[in-house]
């Protein structure tokens, strides 16, 4: 099945493309990123670190 996730780069977004993409499900990520934006225009980690998409 061919899923979109909205929020797909987010703290629930990620482990759920994870467990879909896993389960032979085609994702579509659509995120607009702007959390990792702000974390990195103000240098601070997240609390919550998570790889990147492309990791």
């Amino acid at each position: 099945m061919r899923i979109a996730v909205f929020g797909g780069d987010g703290f629930v977004g990620w482990p759920t493309c994870l467990h879909l993409s896993n389960a032979g499900h085609e994702i579509t990520i659509v995120d607009n990123l702007s959390r990792r934006r702000i974390d990195t225009e103000l240098g601070v980690q997240s609390l919550t670190p998570m790889d990147s998409i492309q990791e």
